[in-house]
């Protein structure tokens, strides 16, 4: 039998759920749409590209800002629609909710990695390995997806959450249960 994990312990639903979409898309979200000019000034330290520090000012540059502020909303809302669905509705499918879940951090994992590295590649080598230099924006980015990823790891890792008890496709008492454990 495949072992299956808990798929949202407590503390992960809830970080998961709303920490996560609420604190840091929606408020990359926020930046993005009402602090244009502010968020694309603070992209690369003051001097280090100054031909691009009035990028926030022109409808080029708010447009590329905005159109990031709503891949950051879409990013923030989607958890917080799918994850209740997942936890309440398939409750009585632990293995089919771990497999949208791990789907889910899967995906999110791979997504932390590219804007740690977009957060990252575009600074000078010497900015970049001396923190004092980074631009909030920059520490934000590179903290909090740090942090990120951490998170997420140690969920696709198993980490805090328990091994579920198994029960034999013959014996399992729901009809749907015994179709997704044995579909013949």
């Amino acid at each position: 039998m495949k072992v299956v994990r808990e798929p949202l312990p407590i503390g992960y639903y809830y970080f998961f759920w709303l920490f996560e979409p609420i604190v840091i898309s929606l408020g990359g979200a926020y930046h993005a749409f009402i602090n244009t000019a502010d968020y694309a000034f603070d992209l690369v330290p003051s001097g280090v590209e100054p031909v691009t520090e009035r990028l926030g000012h022109t409808l080029r540059g708010k447009t590329i800002i905005h159109t990031f502020g709503v891949s950051c909303l879409w990013f923030g809302l989607l958890p917080l629609t799918l994850w209740p669905l997942i936890k309440n509705k398939l409750a009585h499918m632990p293995e089919v909710q771990e497999s949208f879940a791990f789907a889910i951090e899967a995906s999110q994992f791979v997504v932390d990695i590219a804007l740690l590295y977009v957060s990252t590649a575009h600074l000078p080598q010497d900015v970049l390995l001396d923190p004092s230099r980074w631009t909030k924006l920059n520490a934000g980015n590179i903290i909090i997806v740090s942090s990120l990823l951490v998170v997420r790891a140690a969920w696709l890792l198993g980490i805090g959450r328990r091994v579920l008890p198994q029960i034999p496709a013959d014996r399992a008492g729901n009809k749907h249960i015994r179709r997704l454990r044995d579909p013949r």
